[in-house]
């Protein structure tokens, strides 16, 4: 059986390879994403914090129930979650729609290339 640190270590490791396998996806899409795609992008990204959430205090328990090289190797974790929020936080940030026009579209003004995302 799996200790709490173990659980903990290998949720991160797990969470950090969907992040990367997302990331990866979404910068191969050379067409970018549409909303949609976008959308449920931000949904698994909203997901993935919530559970981050819950190793983040499955790696606070044990700490606390810890001594020594546990503790050290349970602060490594907590830096990984630390970094792997931040990539969250960026995810998020590329996936956001670009800020609505300001000026009048013309109807007869010739379509813009589509920007990078697909929006």
């Amino acid at each position: 059986m799996l200790t709490k640190t173990e659980r903990s270590n290998r949720m991160s490791l797990s969470i950090a390879a969907v992040l990367v396998l997302g990331l990866g996806l979404a910068a191969c899409n050379g067409g970018g994403l549409d909303r949609a795609e976008a959308d449920a992008l931000r949904d698994r990204v909203t997901m993935l914090e919530q559970r981050l959430d819950n190793v983040d205090a499955m790696v606070e328990d044990a700490r606390q129930d810890s001594e020594g090289e546990a503790q050290a190797l349970l602060e490594e974790v907590r830096a990984e979650l630390v970094e792997t929020r931040a990539l969250l936080d960026d995810m998020r940030a590329q996936l956001e729609p670009p800020p609505a026009a300001t000026e009048p579209v013309d109807p007869a003004a010739p379509a813009a290339p589509a920007a990078p995302g697909g929006f």
